[in-house]
């Protein structure tokens, strides 16, 4: 009985290896471009992944000869996303950043059939004087200010130049909407780890976020500080930028610890 349990999970973890090499970079495979990536015999490749496709994890294309992930693939990834709650891991970090800070912290979410980042939510400062809000729920462009291109620095090269070559409205009076303008910031954020907008979409209020990954590097959404511009000058900015970048990166190891079922970092 041993020996059978043990030869189903070395099946299973075999049948995983194929799945997973499927991703945004390499969408498509032939039977042997699978078994030499996975290390597996021409056999159990091919066996495998004729019981994958009986499933509808993968779907065959007659037209190319390569395999892509099928329905069933994709019905599992909305089931899980309907599960997943962004808010519940961030939500410690993002109170220890908002004690650390006193500004508005706000996470946004990508909506990827959308291509838009939305605010799922925030925690106000408590600051007196001047203050910044934004209501959970908004909706922005990927151009348009700090939050939203954190996770337009962080997609693919590809997917960001098809973002760019699209119409690029404004939401503010200084939102960054030609092509060139965006590739310079863009270019910024990816050396620093964090995206910096001055009144790009509210007037006198500065944002510096920072992306949230998934274990692949692909961005889930976004860690922001808003706050008025007049509080912070360009020290400062790479102050706040250090803390948001490393807030992101401590959801991004939680991602990974809860996917892995590890024992949170």
């Amino acid at each position: 009985m041993a020996q059978q349990v043990a030869s189903g999970v070395g099946l299973l973890k075999k049948g995983f290896q194929i799945l997973e090499s499927f991703d945004q970079g390499a969408p498509a495979w032939s039977q042997s471009e699978l078994a030499r990536a996975t290390g597996l015999t021409r056999s159990t490749t091919s066996r495998l992944v004729r019981y994958l496709c009986d499933c509808g994890y993968l779907i065959y294309h007659e037209n190319t000869g390569r395999y892509r992930l099928g329905p069933a693939a994709v019905d599992l990834g909305r089931r899980a996303s309907t599960q997943f709650s962004l808010l519940e891991v961030a939500q410690p970090i993002l109170e220890t950043l908002s004690a650390t800070v006193d500004e508005t912290i706000i996470l946004t979410e990508l909506n990827e059939q959308r291509r838009t980042a939305v605010c799922i939510h925030q925690i106000e400062s408590k600051r007196d004087g001047l203050r910044v809000f934004e209501n959970v729920g908004s909706e922005f462009y990927l151009h348009q200010g700090a939050a939203p291109r954190a996770i337009l620095a962080a997609l693919s090269e590809s997917e960001r130049e098809e973002i760019l070559r699209q119409a690029l409205p404004g939401r503010g009076a200084r939102t960054l909407t030609t092509a060139d303008k965006l590739r310079v910031a863009i270019d910024e954020t990816l050396a620093v780890g964090y995206a910096v907008s001055r009144e790009e979409t509210y007037e006198g209020v500065i944002g510096v976020a920072a992306p949230v990954l998934w274990p692949d590097r692909r961005p889930v959404g976004s860690v922001a500080i808003a706050a008025p511009l007049v509080r912070y000058g360009d020290q400062e900015v790479q102050k706040l930028g250090a803390l948001v970048r490393q807030s992101a990166s401590e959801i991004s190891a939680r991602l990974r610890s809860h996917q892995t079922g590890q024992a949170e970092l």
